[in-house]
């Protein structure tokens, strides 16, 4: 019994994501030993040079875009409430500086009389009498502590933000189904369904928009991957499901034997 309507199943589908025919990888399986080849692996990870950065135009073309959405969202900012806030801010700092002197004075004061040395100036000035600190050493703290509280900032730049990616960025990989490392050579099996097989490729009737451009990225990424690994100097041979079928399985072996050289 189908729990599910069609708008359903076609939304649960969507979200599948082909890891490989394990079926039809496994009756390759059973045809290579059976025909006596030996030398493969399955699923090995190998490695495909990075993809190239953008261009400077494009970057360019990025940034400006960038800028013109943050004028677009200052703009849009009224500036009534923003005059509002300084004030509020502004007003809020006073009262604790002035709370923060008039407690500072009071202790200095009663610190003098306990020990009874001379005048003490009002906290907040430039100069304290009776005691043997200078002023500039505690300027320098406070720029210190100024400085240690601006680093995160720092760190937290666009510059610092791209570096980080490029030291973190990973080589993308690609895991062929067969593979031969002694004759360079990887076999794919594809889904007839997951990568539009020409002849016995289908599309669900729901959600018709969606399917076609989801395989559609299927083999634009089957074109690149292959690009890029005969680029790396191996013979890549791609299988349709429907090859390993009775009918089509000769011509399947003669192009496996062909790929080896035998």
């Amino acid at each position: 019994m189908d729990v599910f309507t069609p708008a359903k199943r076609s939304e649960v589908m969507s979200r599948i994501r082909s890891t490989g025919n394990a079926a039809t990888e496994l009756r390759l399986r059973a045809l290579l030993r059976a025909e006596k080849i030996t030398g493969w692996r399955r699923h090995v990870p190998l490695a495909l040079p990075p993809v190239p950065s953008a261009s400077p135009q494009a970057r360019s073309r990025a940034s400006a875009s960038t800028k013109a959405s943050a004028r677009s969202r200052d703009g849009a900012r009224t500036p009534s409430k923003t005059k509002t806030n300084t004030k509020t801010k502004s007003t809020a700092k006073d009262a604790v500086k002035v709370s923060g002197k008039n407690k500072a004075s009071a202790q200095a004061k009663a610190k003098a009389k306990a020990s009874g040395t001379g005048t003490v100036a009002e906290a907040g000035t430039s100069t304290i009498t009776g005691t043997g600190k200078s002023p500039g050493k505690a300027n320098a703290k406070s720029k210190a502590k100024s400085n240690a509280k601006a680093q995160p900032t720092l760190r937290g730049s666009p510059g610092a933000r791209a570096a980080q990616g490029a030291r973190g960025l990973r080589k993308p990989r690609v895991r062929p189904d067969f593979v031969f490392r002694a004759e360079r050579l990887v076999i794919f099996v594809d889904g007839c369904f997951w990568h539009g097989c020409p002849t016995h490729g289908t599309r669900p009737r729901q959600n018709r928009k969606f399917w076609d451009e989801k395989i559609a990225r299927n083999r634009q990424r089957d074109r690149l991957v292959t690009r890029q690994l005969r680029r790396q100097g191996w013979t890549v041979l791609r299988l349709w499901e429907c090859a390993l079928g009775k009918k089509r399985l000769p011509h399947t072996l003669a192009r496996v034997h062909r790929a080896l050289g035998k």
